[in-house]
């Protein structure tokens, strides 16, 4: 009968690696820790019982591998006290916890085929121990490997340095007979100069009890230095791609498109319950699949969503790594941002590799202008999870973190390559966060379309209603989407977008982030209103149109006392519609249009006009 338990030698250091003290079973190779390339090759062969021997960092260890959805063999873990003494100290702590015939790695190996298909019916049957070594003759040796052997041809093997003396090379693969530690232990008891594993192994050989199995192996390593770490990455990178991806997934219909450059098209998905069935369609297209991606979240959507998202793209076989950021608008900050950089690139990406965000409108900013400058560019999928999101932050181009004088000053265009929006997900926030939301959609109506204003003032059901959500978002993309592709830069009919949000931005930043984007956004459109209604463009009645429709949805209309109209004033100099000493701004002429001259549809105003009209929403 095969061999059915394995046992990974997991406790070193790995000084020579340089790791900084990290765990030398969680280096990585190729995208994932090399202890897991061995978990999986023993998999692979069909072993079902796996012992883990710890030491140093132990609980890391144990961290990286609890739940891990690529292990699907037992997995016990056994703590080794004196692991510092070296590898034979490491197996006799093995005494008395296995009585069964198993296989024996240490967890710092990585070979191109599985090492276990060498090893023959008869090796099984072997009551010694059977060591897999790599049949040298005129091939040069690049796998870092330094246990030489000679092997004559009776058989028996003798172990030296001298490298033109040997014609093999332990891999380091053992299988161990049914009574081999028992044996082991014996010949220790009796024999005190046996203070190594290679002295065992070199005595064992003059007793009978080791035998080699000679073969000319695949490609491998022994990955304990730097350089050989480097030739195992640079050996995989030159494969064709081996990983295991459920391909061929069926696609899901997608509501719209756009397109902002010829080469880039950004297909927008509108599906509930697309969010819980995330591994059951193609979220990863298959030409990215074998490179380095990253999920990043926040701590509450994390909870939410994020860890049952993260295990099922694992489980999909996706080398994907998650990052969970604090929640709010304080985590969009330029010094998050250069953090961020540094630990993904520290991680290691390529120019296939998609940063997918996972989150509301803060997670969508931040991630999108991270995928906009690392290598100058690379994937972007969004995943909104809030109304705001779904209807508004995720769906564009604009990328942008927060500056220290004022919100999404720094940032970029850049085109998502997928945006998955999954209505029912909203129905997990609170109702402040839908009404949040809202405003957007309000911004459109009261701007855009004036169908869809008499839609949402006369709507009587609840916010919370999943076919209401649904119809909302999906009515607004089509109209943003629309925007964009007639004006991807907002200079004409596209400054839809921004109505409201030139004081809406200032009120916003000067609330500390208290009041929500959408909150702020209302009362940024109330104000301009007025402003419209001081200039002449409009009577009051499109005024009390934006009070009707706001109050509808408990959206606030007045400033609040503590911010003073002055700061609003100074704070609007930091808007990117400020040109040439004026503060420009989108105004209506009615509900569903926005006022231009000759086709110029930003209006410069006075800071008194801008003023008073402030000072009418205390």
């Amino acid at each position: 009968m095969n061999t059915r338990t394995g046992v990974i030698l997991a406790a070193g250091k790995g000084e020579r690696l340089d790791i900084q003290d990290s765990a030398k079973p969680l280096v990585h190779v190729g995208g994932k820790p090399l202890i897991i390339w061995n978990i999986e090759r023993m998999q692979e062969y069909g072993l079902e019982k796996i012992y883990i021997v710890l030491g140093h960092k132990g609980e890391l260890v144990k961290k990286e591998l609890f739940a891990n959805p690529l292990i699907s063999s037992e997995i016990v873990f056994i703590e080794s006290s004196n692991w510092q003494e070296g590898m034979l100290n490491s197996i006799l702590g093995l005494y008395d916890k296995i009585d069964v015939p198993f296989f024996l790695c240490p967890c710092d190996l990585f070979f191109e085929n599985n090492p276990f298909d060498y090893f023959s019916s008869d090796d099984m049957k072997y009551e010694g121990i059977t060591s897999l070594a790599y049949s040298t003759g005129e091939q040069e040796d690049v796998t870092g490997a330094s246990s030489r052997i000679k092997v004559s041809k009776d058989g028996s093997v003798s172990y030296s340095e001298q490298q033109d003396k040997c014609n093999g090379i332990e891999t380091g693969i053992y299988h161990f007979g049914r009574d081999s530690l028992q044996g082991i232990n014996e010949m220790i008891r009796h024999h005190s100069d046996i203070r190594t594993f290679t002295r065992l192994l070199d005595y064992s050989s003059t007793k009978g009890l080791l035998k080699i199995r000679l073969s000319k192996c695949s490609e491998w390593f022994d990955v304990n230095t730097p350089s050989i770490r480097i030739r195992a990455e640079m050996f995989l990178r030159k494969q064709p791609a081996k990983t295991i991806i459920k391909k061929h997934l069926p696609k899901i219909d997608y509501l719209t498109t756009f397109v902002t450059k010829k080469e880039v098209e950004t297909k927008v998905y509108v599906k509930q319950n697309s969010v819980k069935e995330i591994g059951a369609f193609e979220l990863i297209p298959e030409g990215h699949a074998d490179s380095p991606h990253f999920l990043i979240t926040d701590e509450n959507v994390d909870k939410l969503y994020g860890e049952e998202v993260y295990r099922k793209l694992k489980s999909s076989g996706y080398n994907i790594r998650k990052i969970v950021l604090p929640c709010g608008e304080t985590t969009k900050t330029l010094q998050n941002f250069i953090n961020l950089s540094e630990k993904i690139l520290s991680d290691g990406i390529d120019e296939k590799s998609i940063l997918i965000s996972l989150g509301g409108g803060t997670i969508n900013n931040i991630t999108g202008f991270l995928a906009s400058t690392l290598y100058r560019g690379i994937y972007l999928i969004h995943i909104p999870t809030t109304l705001m999101a779904q209807c508004d932050a995720a769906i564009g181009t604009k990328q942008a973190v927060n500056g220290d004088r004022g919100k999404n000053l720094i940032g970029s265009y850049y085109e998502p390559l997928k945006i998955i929006v999954d209505p029912t997900v909203i129905l997990s926030s609170g109702e402040r966060s839908i009404k949040d939301g809202l405003s957007e959609c309000v911004k459109h109506a009261i701007a855009q379309d004036c169908d869809y204003y008499d839609y949402l003032i006369n709507y009587s059901g609840k916010v919370k209603d999943v076919d209401f959500i649904d119809y909302v978002v999906k009515r607004n993309i089509e109209l943003k989407v629309h925007l964009m592709k007639e004006d991807p830069k907002e200079t004409a009919e596209a400054l839809v977008l921004q109505y409201g949000h030139t004081v809406g931005h200032a009120i916003e930043y000067l609330s500390g982030y208290k009041l929500g984007h959408g909150e702020a956004v209302s009362i940024g459109m109330v104000v301009a209103a007025r402003i419209s209604n001081k200039l002449g463009i409009v009577n009051y009645g499109l005024v009390k149109a934006h009070y009707d429709i706001l109050k509808r949805y408990e959206l606030p209309v007045t400033v609040d006392q503590q911010i003073k109209a002055d700061d609003i004033i100074s704070a609007l100099r930091y808007n990117k519609r400020y040109l040439w000493g004026d503060i420009q701004f989108v105004l209506l002429d009615k509900i569903g249009s926005i006022w231009d001259y000759e086709g110029d549809y930003s209006v410069p105003c006075d800071n008194n006009i801008i003023k008073e009209s402030i000072l009418d929403c205390y």
